[in-house]
């Protein structure tokens, strides 16, 4: 990394023209700011079709001692603002008025001096349409920004659905003044680069045609519609899975009707701004949930413009009272197969052998029938199970009699997911998972990432061990041939079961792959397979699970970093029938993913109380070299909180990390395995 770039360096832009400022900020004194300013060169012609850029160099200089200044208590940086002539020594105050963005002035002049500190020269773009229309969604920006090397600070100007008009690229100061008005965000050039302020503007003016792969606004109006949320789930301090959930909610202006037990946090006026309705409602899973659905929906009597949950344990219930609703959904058909992981093993009936038994006797039974020659390894786990849990390997028929008797004695899975067990084959292999984005039947974004091997995917496992997902590695480094026969088997299947819109996340294995994972402990990775010939058979896909909805919040975080492509929106918008806005979120970065990205969990090994502050920040004081490779972090305790104890149907999440590196999957594992050795935690026992 290079120096701080200083006050004395070269930085007129070219074919820029210069503006002056006289900003009073409270109990800061009064500044002059000296504004070099032209418009960008896009890098290319298709570039100028989607936004243009305003290119700012700012240099501040202190011109009245605080004592001086007039106080402005309770008002925002910058406090007073002028615009001045130098050549006739006028100056005109700039209100925040209908007609100026106060957040843009905000963003250029927040800090007295600068964001470097007084007497340096900083450097921004500033965002602009090219053509008028309603914003789409109104963190667009940030959310496309995360990690850019030549960002230090991204900020959005926009409301949702708020209108912009196109501005014509000419000179002079009001059309300058009008820019910063109209712009929509604003990214403060990072400083770290050996490379001129002008050579890193232009870098960054690249950095956003590869960002910003579509459009941002829409030409007509976007109404407010109204969305109803089946699960309110879990609260921010006991979860972030809902985070996103009311994140995208908020940014693109939908309003949220939960349903949700009576005296769920989201009923409490405390979170009445993350949603517009609550309506109490008995969510317990039977046979007549969807009709309460329905009722609740009925008695509230506003006007509902599409119905989602973000729960396995809901998505048929919920698609059912769509289609008595008359709302947007796939059929609560191909929710039912996808949630009954016997239905879903029927779609693809040649690849393992699979049963469906209640208990001890139906097993017995199976095992006394002549015509069958019972398999081992199987894996045994709840019909319509999630979350891995539940899920058993056993290598003979004492331990499948046993995992049985397990499954259906635990009241907290039989109670949770009933009484039907599936039994399976055992399929060996690299596992993937396949997320999807579907718009009319056709993949309008794909992408796989790799999961890597469980403790339970060992040939020396035993019955402990669990199959809880450890990491994922994005993207996949299967070969190409692998990968285009896990997205055609698995698109096929979603579409011979009706979905045509939503999201989706498949998980599925390579059975006879030409790689395998190789190595040991944190080490592995996967390797060409140098004993694999044909002997070995054609590769061919076997899939464990479909899942109608969009995966888990980890995974959907660093999918988001490293595509771009934030799956809460999609998610939220095809549940509403909005499909021409939904094929505009679902655009990934122009040249692939920015980086090979790894979500790595930690489970906890018994349960107790959490006797450490935040181990993730912990972590990063201790090593702070591996900062610059950790993009999202999570722990999930607090000191004092108590630790549930783990057990062999149950695993406990304490903590993820989104890790990356732009140099090597390689150079990725090894900060992987830093983070993995050097992460401590303390649980004091019951």
């Amino acid at each position: 990394m290079a120096e701080s770039l200083g006050p004395e360096e070269g930085t007129t832009l070219p074919n820029s023209s210069v503006a002056y400022f006289e900003i009073a900020y409270p109990n800061s004194g009064e500044y002059l700011a000296i504004v070099n300013w032209a418009w960008s060169s896009p890098p290319n012609s298709e570039a100028r079709t989607l936004f243009r850029c305003v290119d700012i160099v700012i240099t501040m200089a202190q011109i009245a001692p605080s004592d001086q200044c007039g106080k402005s208590a309770g008002i925002k940086c910058p406090a007073i603002l002028y615009s001045l002539d130098l050549s006739s020594g006028r100056r005109r105050r700039l209100d925040y008025g209908d007609d100026t963005n106060p957040l843009a002035w905000h963003f250029m002049f927040e800090i007295p001096g600068g964001p470097y500190g007084q007497l340096h020269q900083y450097a921004m773009k500033l965002l602009l349409p090219t053509s008028s229309g309603y914003m789409s969604r109104a963190d667009f920006l940030e959310r496309r920004m995360f990690d850019s090397q030549f960002a230090a600070r991204v900020a959005g100007f926009s409301k949702p659905r708020q209108y912009f008009k196109s501005l014509d690229l000419k000179t002079g100061l009001e059309v300058f003044l009008k820019a910063i008005s109209s712009s929509v965000g604003g990214i403060l050039l990072d400083r770290k680069w050996s490379r001129s302020i002008i050579s890193s503007l232009q870098a960054l003016e690249s950095e956003l045609f590869n960002r910003i792969s579509g459009p941002f606004l829409v030409k007509e109006p976007i109404t407010r519609k109204m969305l109803a949320l089946v699960d309110g789930r879990r609260s921010f301090t006991v979860s972030a899975a809902a985070e996103g959930i009311f994140r995208a909610a908020q940014a693109l202006d939908i309003g949220l009707v939960v349903l949700d037990k009576p005296g769920h946090w989201l009923q409490s006026s405390d979170n009445a701004y993350l949603r517009d309705v609550f309506l109490p409602t008995d969510i317990t899973v039977d046979e007549d949930l969807p009709q309460r659905i329905v009722q609740s929906i009925r008695d509230y009597g506003g006007v509902i413009d599409g119905i989602t949950t973000f729960s396995d344990r809901y998505l048929y219930s919920t698609a059912r009272a769509a289609e008595i609703l008359g709302l947007p959904s796939s059929p609560s058909t191909a929710f039912a197969t996808c949630t009954d992981k016997y239905e879903t093993r029927k779609l693809d009936p040649d690849t393992c052998q699979f049963f469906r038994i209640k208990g001890l006797k139906d097993l017995e039974a199976l095992a006394e029938d002549s015509t069958t020659e019972l398999r081992f390894p199987m894996i045994v786990k709840p019909c319509s199970g999630t979350s891995s849990e539940g899920v058993f390997k056993v290598n003979d028929y004492s331990e499948l009699c046993l995992a049985v008797v397990n499954l259906t004695s635990s009241a907290k899975i039989t109670d949770k997911y009933g009484y039907d067990v599936v039994l399976e084959s055992f399929i060996s292999g690299p596992e993937v998972d396949v997320n999807f984005v579907l718009a009319d039947g056709e993949i309008i974004f794909s992408e796989i990432s790799d999961d890597f091997p469980s403790p339970g995917d060992s040939e020396s496992a035993t019955m402990s061990e669990t199959f809880v997902d450890v990491a994922n590695v994005i993207p996949s480094a299967l070969p190409a041939q692998e990968l285009d026969l896990l997205q055609s088997k698995a698109h096929s299947i979603l579409r011979r079961l009706g979905f045509a819109n939503g999201v989706f996340h498949v998980e599925a294995r390579v059975r006879n792959s030409a790689m395998n994972y190789i190595g040991a402990d944190g080490s592995i990775d996967l390797h060409t397979e140098t004993a694999h010939n044909s002997s070995n058979g054609t590769p061919t896909v076997f899939l464990v699970e479909i899942n109608a909805r969009m995966p888990g919040n980890q995974e959907t975080t660093a999918i988001e970093r490293a595509y771009g492509i934030d799956y809460y929106p999609i998610y939220m918008l095809s549940a509403m029938g909005e499909t021409d806005r939904l094929k505009k979120m679902a655009a990934p970065f122009r040249n692939g993913p920015q980086y090979w990205c790894q979500v790595l969990r930690f489970h906890g090994f018994h349960g107790g109380t959490w006797n450490s502050d935040d181990a993730c920040k912990d972590l990063i004081s201790r090593r702070p070299e591996l900062q610059e490779n950790i993009s999202h972090h999570r722990c999930l305790f607090k000191r004092g909180q108590v630790v549930p104890a783990p057990t062999i149907n149950v695993v406990v999440f304490v903590a993820y990390f989104v890790l990356f590196s732009r140099r090597s999957r390689d150079h990725l594992l090894q900060v992987a395995e830093a983070v993995r050795r050097d992460f401590h935690y303390d649980v004091i026992s019951y």
